[in-house]
């Protein structure tokens, strides 16, 4: 397996960051996948199951061109306050390091901003398939002057763009999560819902809308997404977009299995090749069916519910307990049924932190 290194930012110990990818790559690719882990530098479970997978492409071939990137963030895995990391905030400037992605189809001090329609009235000639080409063609160009200007950019910026710039000609796309204290799930692009889901090993999705948001995955998988939507609108025709982009989060951050990492493995490797050999059942939400449950008042969360499993309408979620002479303790419920994912990885919550995240209105993939 190849590698190579890309410069970030020096320190003035006269030390540098740098990321190393690792590139597998056969004479007549499938497809190309993309994975990264470690964003966030305390969510390192996706480390463990990128090492699962360079080890098993040094013991045999997989029909697929693949670049690892198994520590997307160098700083931020360094960052630790105490025992505890602290990576997913830039402990400079408070910004998530996820958070810092562009809209490639904006304007910019560079270029103006992309004229889809435009765009499909000249290439419509070529076919869907050739101009979808074309297209990640021009938006290449665009991130290269991005990345080419980003040297005096902040750091987050500096390597969100770089990351999109890696990522941006793969098929499929994978960035590695975790969670506070959760159950594995997944962020997937809403067209992407279908059966092939039931491959993953994780039985919990959340659906992304067709709109930009400032994060890895979907800064990725937008701009297709809207340019298909055009030109199915010019056409008449009923293309997918051909990014298959995802955000999954592993479970709990600050742990790392290597068991999971292989179970986890096996069922990103089987959505990759389309094996049929689907989980028993999972469940699905939209975005804007994903609730954060907040504190209603300060105190300490004692979570009652199970993780991952349906719940009824009322049932309660936890209790907010406070110290004795205070108002007594609070139950925390839901209005209707819901299943819970993740719990804060801290009881001690002020008035207005996040408690859980649940999801509401869900449905059986099917």
């Amino acid at each position: 397996m190849k590698s190579y290194q890309r410069a970030l930012k020096t320190l003035a110990s006269g030390n540098a960051y740098e990321l190393t990818f690792y590139q597998s790559s056969v004479s007549k690719p499938k497809a190309r996948v993309y994975m990264q882990a470690a964003l966030h530098g305390a969510e390192i479970q996706g480390i463990a199951v990128i090492r699962h997978l360079q080890e098993r492409l040094a013991q045999s071939d997989l029909p697929f061109d693949f670049k690892l990137l198994p520590l997307a963030n160098p700083a931020a895995f360094d960052t630790k306050m105490g025992e505890y990391g602290y990576g997913r905030f830039d402990p400079r400037t408070g910004m998530n390091w996820n958070r810092g992605f562009v809209n490639l189809l904006s304007a910019s001090d560079f270029f103006e901003a992309f004229e889809c329609e435009r765009f499909i009235n000249t290439h419509a000639h070529l076919g869907y398939d050739q101009a979808i080409h074309v297209f990640e063609h021009a938006l290449k160009e665009r991130l290269d002057i991005l990345v080419n200007a980003s040297a005096g950019q902040p750091p987050e910026t500096q390597l969100a763009l770089i990351l999109h710039q890696e990522a941006l000609d793969a098929d499929y796309i994978f960035d590695l999560h975790c969670d506070s204290i959760s159950k594995p799930y997944l962020y997937t692009p809403q067209y992407l819902l279908n059966k092939r889901l039931l491959n993953f090993t994780a039985q919990h999705f959340i659906t992304t809308p067709c709109r930009f948001s400032p994060c890895f995955n979907q800064a990725v998988f937008y701009p297709f997404w809207h340019f298909t939507e055009q030109w199915n609108r010019h056409t008449g025709e009923t293309n997918v977009s051909p990014k298959k982009a995802f955000t999954y989060e592993l479970g709990s951050k600050e742990s790392y299995c290597s068991e999971t990492a292989k179970t986890t493995l096996d069922g990103i490797l089987n959505y990759v090749t389309n094996a049929h050999n689907p989980v028993s059942q999972a469940w699905w939400c939209t975005e804007d069916d994903y609730h954060r449950l907040r504190a209603p008042r300060g105190g300490i969360f004692e979570l009652s519910c199970e993780l991952g499993k349906v719940h009824l309408e009322k049932e309660d979620i936890g209790v907010l307990h406070t110290f004795p002479g205070q108002e007594a303790s609070l139950p925390i419920a839901y209005e209707d049924t819901f299943i819970p994912l993740t719990v804060t990885a801290s009881p001690v919550a002020h008035q207005g932190d996040e408690l859980v995240k649940i999801m509401t209105r869900y449905q059986e993939v099917s």
